[in-house]
């Protein structure tokens, strides 16, 4: 899978999971279950963003934070980044946790 394609992921997550709209100016963190959180920042200057029981990171405008139980896993934009590649915290399990939780959320308009 590409990152742009988990990048959009993130942002349909976002859009449902009710994230501020627009995102710019802003900054999101949001924990998607009990294992992965994402922060995002919509703001120009960089933001050191931490989720709940995380090691928390700085990011620059438009990036993603991806964590997996407190550990920075990611930091992705539409153009780049990896998401860590061990066996329980993975691209493949970042994805289906997304997936999961997107399940029982409204579409978006």
């Amino acid at each position: 899978m590409e990152i742009l394609e988990i990048y959009a992921l993130v942002c349909e997550y976002c859009l449902r999971a009710g994230a501020p709209r627009p995102m710019v100016g802003q900054t999101w963190i949001n924990s998607i279950d009990d294992n992965w959180a994402i922060a995002i920042n919509g703001k120009k200057e960089p933001q050191e963003l931490r989720p709940d029981k995380s090691m928390g990171c700085k990011l620059k405008e438009g990036e993603v934070a991806i964590f997996y139980n407190g550990w920075l896993a990611a930091i992705i934009t539409p153009f780049q980044g990896e998401i860590c590649a061990g066996e329980a915290a993975n691209e493949r399990s970042f994805r289906a946790a997304l997936v999961e939780a997107m399940r029982d959320l409204p579409p978006w308009d």
